[in-house]
């Protein structure tokens, strides 16, 4: 019965406790985990975040441009995405290099992770296009 209750639990708060971040709007990032503390700067609502840790109610967190900084966790929701690296990347129909291109995003274009597998992205675009990314072409925030 514990076991389950175990499993049960971890069930519930499995998406609490992932890595990938999205901020939720426009964010500040600060030096240290305060309101008093010094910004940094500021972060379009969207922006993928890899956590580094947490301290009462603030997670430290990094970008894709390898940028560090604190966050008020309200203003964070877990999200798996990422963020195209290369100068444009293609994104297929299917896994696979000789699959049709669906589209092509360019560099910094966000994506939402629907899945993936063998070094492919199943990944959705803003826009609500749907296809498959290398993954040697983009950063994944998990």
């Amino acid at each position: 019965m514990r076991a389950l209750l175990l499993v049960a639990a971890l069930g519930v708060c499995a998406p609490l406790l992932a890595d990938g971040w999205q901020l939720r709007g426009p964010s500040v990032l600060y030096d240290a985990p305060s309101l008093k503390a010094r910004a940094l700067f500021i972060l379009s609502g969207g922006h993928p975040l890899k956590e580094v840790s947490r301290v009462d109610g603030w997670r430290k967190v990094f970008t894709h441009h390898g940028n560090t900084g604190w966050v008020l966790e309200r203003r964070v929701a877990p999200l798996r995405s990422a963020v195209v690296t290369a100068s444009q990347a293609a994104v297929r129909a299917a896994p696979n290099a000789n699959s049709p291109v669906v589209f092509y995003a360019a560099r910094d274009v966000m994506l939402e992770v629907l899945g993936g597998k063998n070094g492919w992205l199943e990944v959705l675009h803003p826009d609500g296009e749907t296809g498959h990314v290398a993954a040697v072409d983009v950063w994944i925030n998990d």
